[in-house]
């Protein structure tokens, strides 16, 4: 699996873009060591934005500046996800550093998502053959894994859990990549899953989850129980 990166951003000059590209690298390399995912790798693309590469993910400044105005995202069925550099920097964050509110993050949760739960569906089975939503970053959502590239500079990702956070129960940890849950199925402080049990979905949140988070997870447990319920 391949993942191509596009900036069209102008607020990331192309050597800060480089230094984020090759921790990017690292950080998937990690990955797929992890969860065993063969030929997985992510990649500089220097086309335009009449992309023919699949998995590309296009960083640009903001919804509404011109690059991305006159892009038909929707028509591109190659390009799977929008990054807004200039909005996350505006709002308060940064390009490589924050929790969730860096580029770098934000980059590496749409990945996480896409290779652990592409059509948000995948479920996993505890001891009680209760099932629980199969993403791997949204139990530890809102804290980093950092990687330290070769210049020195730290660049936050998304944390995320391991094989063993879905059992079978009474393996040992770590059950996530920065060892904070203590146990499989669990959910941190700003984490948050999905419980399928005896033909109802039900949302659980972490005590510090944001609010923006919460609706849009409750969004969608709306769209299961009409999918599947009713």
């Amino acid at each position: 699996m391949k993942f191509h990166i596009t900036n069209k951003s102008s607020i990331i000059n192309p050597s800060d873009y480089m230094v984020l590209l090759s921790a990017l690298k690292t950080y998937v390399e990690i990955l797929s060591i992890d969860w065993e995912i063969s030929n997985f790798e992510v990649l500089n693309s220097d086309y335009g934005l009449d992309l023919t590469l699949p998995n590309t993910i296009i960083i640009f400044d903001s919804i509404d500046d011109p690059i991305c105005s006159d892009y038909s995202f929707e028509s591109d069925k190659n390009s799977i996800g929008r990054i807004f550099a200039k909005t996350i920097i505006d709002s308060g964050g940064s390009l490589f550093q924050g929790v969730i509110t860096s580029v770098s993050h934000q980059i590496s949760s749409l990945i996480l998502g896409l290779v652990s739960n592409y059509d948000m569906n995948k479920w996993y089975m505890n001891a009680n053959k209760v099932f629980w939503w199969g993403d791997i970053s949204s139990p530890v959502y809102g804290n980093n894994f950092t990687i330290t590239t070769n210049c020195g500079t730290q660049v936050d990702f998304a944390n995320y859990v391991l094989p063993t956070y879905f059992g079978p129960s009474g393996k040992e940890g770590p059950f996530d990549k920065n060892c904070i849950l203590v146990e499989p199925f669990s959910i941190d402080e700003s984490g948050y899953s999905i419980r399928l049990e005896n033909n109802i979905f039900t949302a659980f949140f972490g005590p510090s989850c944001q609010q923006e988070i919460i609706d849009r997870v409750l969004i969608y447990v709306d769209e299961l129980r009409a999918r599947f319920t009713d």
